[in-house]
């Protein structure tokens, strides 16, 4: 009896695990073939997965654990997992026209370019409501009254905005009647 240690006998069946070729009809991407290729897994989400085996137009195929579908039949190069995108379902295949393909890599740069605007717009509204935040503090703060006491100073020197950014937003001292 041979003993062989765990990491060993890992990269022994390693050696013979199925290699990862492209599933689409006529893509011969093999792993490792060309640098800037990657593979993904056929999606475990029932509806995504009959969408990408419709896409891949096999006949009679069932994708076994180790079917893998190359980066060149997404129009950016790259899965997407946002529905909306383009990209969520591989779309260049041999089967599909040059003009079909020239149009997915257009839907795919005005996705990009609708999501990043959406990005900006969201940074934007954030922004706004940091700064609309601040300005009632400080509108506030103006309001106040001046210290009744004689030379003290509370309310009457000290800017609103200064005592603000100061105390991080809440100031050190109040007035009472």
């Amino acid at each position: 009896i041979i003993h062989v240690s765990q990491s060993k006998k890992s990269a022994y069946l390693k050696d013979f695990e199925m290699p990862e070729t492209c599933s689409a009809v006529g893509c011969k991407n093999r792993r490792g073939q060309k640098p800037r290729v990657s593979f993904y897994r056929i999606p475990v989400k029932k509806d995504r997965r009959e969408k990408w085996i419709a896409a891949i137009r096999r006949r009679n195929w069932v994708p076994s654990g180790y079917a893998r579908l190359c980066s060149e039949h997404f129009a950016s190069g790259a899965k997407s997992d946002h529905p909306l995108s383009p990209d969520y379902v591989p779309s260049i295949f041999k089967y599909v026209s040059a003009s079909k393909k020239r149009k997915q890599h257009y839907l795919v740069k005005k996705f990009e370019a609708r999501q990043s605007l959406r990005r900006i717009k969201l940074e934007e509204e954030k922004r706004s409501d940091v700064a609309v935040g601040l300005e009632d503090q400080i509108v506030l703060l103006a309001r106040m009254p001046v210290c009744a006491v004689t030379g003290c100073r509370n309310g009457s020197e000290t800017k609103p905005e200064e005592r603000l950014s100061k105390n991080l937003g809440k100031p050190t001292w109040s007035l009472h009647g």
